[in-house]
C-alpha cells in the first residue's frame, strides 16, 4: 500500500474542490498573543494532524449545496471565536547560535473551510469495506506531517464538508501540536451544538489556554481513521436510531 500521499492523489480523482475560503473568527475574539509550545509540544511536530469525520445521511432535497455548507460555515465562525489560537498559524523564529524555536502566534488569520463534492462515492463505500479506501483520504484536508504548518504557513485548522452520492461526510484536520483529541472534539462538540442554535458550550474560554496535553505516549506509525456515523448535525438530517454513534475503526 502507497503512502497516505499517494492514495490521497489517486483518491482526488473522485472527490472535486467546490470552494475553498478562510473563516476568521468574530473581530471582537481574543487579542493577538503568542504561545511558545513546550517540549512535548514539539515532538507531536512530527506526526500527522489529528483527523476524524462523521459520516451522515443525505438531508432531504433542498438541505444540501452551498446552503448546507453556508449554514456550517456559519457556525464554524462563530464556534472559532470561542478557540481563538486555532486561528493562529506556526511560526519559526531563529535564534542566535543556530537554534530555533516554534510557536503559535494568535493574529487571526483563520481556519480553512471546504466544500467539495463525491458524487460517485457512496456510504457503502466507506462503510463496506474492511480497510481504509483510498477515497477517504481525499474526504480529509491538510493530508500532512503537523511540521508543515510551521515551514509552510499553513493553517492549523482545517474542515471539509463533502457531498456523497447519498450522504455528507464532515471531517476535520488539527495540528497535534497545538491540541490533542481533547481539544479537537471539545471544538466539533462546540461547533455541533452551535449549528443546531444550542447553548454556548464554551462561554468565557476565550481566557484558557485551549491546547491541553493528554500526554499519552504517541505511536507515529498509526494509520485508522475513526470515522462517526452519527447525529453530530442532527437538526439537518436524521439516522436509525441503532446507527447513531457507530464508531467504525478502519
Amino acid at each position: 500500500m502507497g503512502s497516505k500521499e499517494q492514495m490521497g492523489r489517486v483518491a482526488a480523482d473522485h472527490v472535486r474542490i467546490v470552494s475553498r475560503r478562510m473563516i476568521k473568527p468574530p473581530s471582537d475574539s481574543e487579542e493577538a498573543v503568542n504561545i511558545h509550545l513546550t517540549p512535548w509540544d514539539l515532538c507531536l511536530l512530527t506526526i500527522d494532524y489529528i483527523q476524524k469525520g462523521i459520516l451522515l445521511p443525505k438531508p432531504p432535497a433542498g438541505g444540501v449545496g452551498e446552503r448546507l455548507v453556508d449554514t456550517l460555515a456559519s457556525s464554524f465562525t462563530r464556534a472559532l471565536g470561542k478557540f481563538y489560537p486555532f486561528a493562529g498559524r506556526l511560526v519559526v523564529e531563529p535564534h542566535d547560535g543556530g537554534t530555533v524555536s516554534v510557536l503559535l502566534r494568535c493574529t487571526g488569520e483563520g481556519a480553512e473551510f471546504i466544500h467539495a463534492v463525491a458524487p460517485g462515492v457512496a456510504v457503502a463505500d466507506i462503510i463496506g469495506s474492511l480497510h481504509i479506501p483510498s477515497v477517504v483520504w481525499a474526504l480529509f484536508p491538510l493530508n500532512l506531517l503537523s511540521a508543515d504548518a510551521a515551514t509552510e504557513s499553513l493553517p492549523v485548522l482545517s474542515a471539509q464538508v463533502t457531498e456523497l452520492a447519498d450522504g455528507v461526510f464532515i471531517s476535520m484536520s488539527m495540528n497535534h501540536s497545538v491540541g490533542d483529541g481533547t481539544a479537537f472534539w471539545d471544538f466539533f462538540n462546540t461547533w455541533s451544538e452551535m449549528n443546531r442554535g444550542g447553548v454556548d458550550l464554551h462561554e468565557g474560554l476565550l481566557g484558557i489556554l485551549v491546547h491541553v496535553k493528554s500526554h499519552k505516549p504517541v505511536h507515529a506509525q498509526q494509520t485508522f481513521i475513526p470515522i462517526v456515523i452519527g447525529t453530530k448535525f442532527d437538526h439537518l438530517m436524521k439516522l436509525p436510531l441503532q446507527m447513531q454513534w457507530t464508531i467504525v475503526i478502519c
